[in-house]
């Protein structure tokens, strides 16, 4: 219930402008808190051109890591609001279970609510160690300057929750 009641406020909100536009361009790192330990993450997006764009991402948990890399499609829907479509490939390395890859996609949308304020939420699917689930996620980046964001927000992947909190920076 908590999913749909944030992803439904998520997408309701209306967009105010904001002449900077979202960037697809910075790096990020989090302390992530899942429900049993804690992790560290660390992320970035690079922008190929002003559609595509490249998402890395890695994360260390007590006993394992998650990486991710992933190709992604922009198209602004208007000045302030982004659909995006993202899909690339997962490695999983577990202290007790050993190494295992697998894939991702999936969508959402990026919207600039307010001038410094950024929301965003999707859906993702995931397909690692023969083993599939589908993800939720909802998230919140705030301007402290034109480069640096603290950036917070939550996963929800069938019946696990991790929420994170970190900074950006953005180029």
């Amino acid at each position: 219930m908590l999913k749909k009641l944030c992803l439904a406020a998520l997408f309701a909100l209306p967009a105010a402008a904001m002449a900077d536009g979202l960037s697809y361009g910075y790096i990020e790192g989090s302390y992530v808190a899942p429900e049993e330990d804690s992790a560290f993450r660390l992320a970035g997006s690079f922008a190929i051109n002003p559609q595509l764009f490249v998402k890395v991402e890695g994360t260390s948990y007590d006993g394992g890591e998650l990486y991710s890399g992933e190709l992604g499609f922009r198209h602004a829907l208007n000045d302030t609001l982004d659909l995006n479509i993202t899909g690339g490939g997962l490695y999983a390395d577990s202290d007790g279970s050993g190494s295992e890859s697998g894939f991702t996609f999936g969508g959402g949308l990026r919207a600039l609510v307010m001038p410094k304020l950024e929301l965003n939420g999707g859906i993702q699917y995931l397909d690692i160690a023969d083993s599939s689930e589908v993800g939720f996620s909802a998230g919140a980046v705030y301007s402290l300057m034109p480069q640096f964001a603290l950036i917070g927000g939550g996963r929800f992947i069938d019946s696990s929750e991790e929420f994170n909190v970190g900074v950006r920076y953005s180029f």
